[in-house]
């Protein structure tokens, strides 16, 4: 039940830029950890996780053909897209000054409504076109505290029912405004 409803798949492809070989590698999710990149949004942080990478200095991918490390740009799809979408903001980061984990205050806005585009495979002869799927948005977990290492946890529901949110604090449930 929970890969039918959760489970999505990844597709890397990583291009060699000195012999244009595609190298692909697919893998499941059921959640996607986006990373947060000072103030902003769900949409853009999803943007920039499926954003082309550059993979060059110290960076550069083995190529398999070339028999060496090579420039390379790596791109994420999003192949397939579960009914429910799981989203997890990486709010926890290595200080590598401090060796300490901690974590990130940035601002996040959270849209009612998320599009998300399942890229088909660009690999074969018949290129799909990109799929516009929306995601409504129906329950967030929020962290409270300042700390990675202490605070308290804190979920926020929707009754599809009739669109009312409600706070769950441990044994406390209250209704939320707009």
């Amino acid at each position: 039940l929970l890969q039918r409803i959760f489970h999505g798949t990844t597709t890397y492809e990583t291009t060699c830029m000195e012999c244009n070989k595609i190298s692909v590698r697919s893998e499941g999710f059921m959640d996607l950890n986006l990373p947060i990149r000072g103030d902003t949004d769900v949409q853009y942080c999803l943007d920039q996780y499926t954003k082309a990478e550059m993979l060059d200095g110290d960076n550069q991918y083995f190529c398999d053909y070339c028999k060496c490390k090579q420039n390379a740009k790596r791109v994420m799809k999003l192949t397939e897209l579960p009914p429910v979408l799981n989203i997890q903001l990486s709010r926890y980061v290595f200080d590598r000054e401090k060796f300490v984990k901690k974590k990130l205050m940035d601002k996040v806005r959270l849209p009612t409504v998320l599009n998300v585009n399942r890229h088909g495979n660009s690999i074969s002869k018949n290129k799909e076109e990109p799929v516009e799927k929306k995601y409504i948005l129906c329950a967030v977990m929020r962290h409270q505290g300042t700390s990675a290492y202490s605070g308290h946890y804190v979920a926020e529901a929707m009754d599809w029912t009739t669109g009312q949110w409600y706070e769950f604090n441990d044994e406390t449930v209250k209704v939320l405004s707009e």
